[in-house]
């Protein structure tokens, strides 16, 4: 349709493209590579309002792929639904929930799965928790974390915490990037159209 966006950094080696596919369903398609791995898939989703909650809510209806250039292994996963709310009062924000699964095509016995938590009075907004499958099947892992804070694993009994991930609270944003779904400055300046741009 002639709506394409492209990104390349040629310091990373890192090259994404996306158009937009489709208007009505809205679809946009997407590849991403870098020198380990190639990402790809498009955004195909259902949509329905919730009124009790007074929230939109978008289920993704497609998978996404992830090719593992050094290992071979290639992965399809499917994205957790995201709740938009704050439509009808309080603040707009998104909300992952429900089950995302990481499935290990070379083995069905390998695999990630992740249950996103509603945020509630109990649990934060972004809160995960979840199971790392070995090639036989058995609980490697648990992992969980925070979208917005952190990533760790642990034994299968919950013992020796590792933190893979903390994301710096001090992190730069920009202006009014609260009311822009807290977008790091990276994100905004992916179009921002430099002297070498132009």
């Amino acid at each position: 349709m002639g709506e394409t966006y492209e990104y390349y950094d040629n310091k990373k080696k890192l090259r994404f493209i996306s158009e937009q596919v489709s208007h009505n369903p809205p679809i946009s398609a997407y590849f991403c590579e870098g020198l380990n791995f190639a990402y790809f898939g498009d955004n195909r989703s259902t949509t329905s309002f919730k009124i009790w909650k007074g929230c939109l809510e978008l289920t993704f209806t497609n998978k996404t792929h992830l090719m593992l250039k050094r290992t071979n292994d290639y992965y399809v996963f499917n994205r957790p639904a995201v709740l938009m709310k704050g439509l009808v009062t309080g603040n707009l924000h998104n909300d992952y929930v429900g089950e995302y699964v990481l499935q290990n095509t070379n083995n069905e016995k390998s695999k990630c799965v992740i249950n996103f938590i509603e945020e509630s009075k109990k649990t934060t907004l972004g809160t995960f928790e979840g199971k790392v499958y070995n090639d036989e099947g058995e609980v490697a892992y648990l992992i969980g974390g925070n979208c917005n804070k952190e990533l760790y694993y642990t034994d299968p009994n919950g013992e020796n915490k590792v933190t893979v991930i903390q994301l710096d609270e001090n992190e730069e944003y920009l202006k009014n990037s609260q009311e822009k779904y807290v977008m790091p400055k990276f994100t905004y300046s992916l179009n921002v159209v430099n002297d070498e741009l132009k």
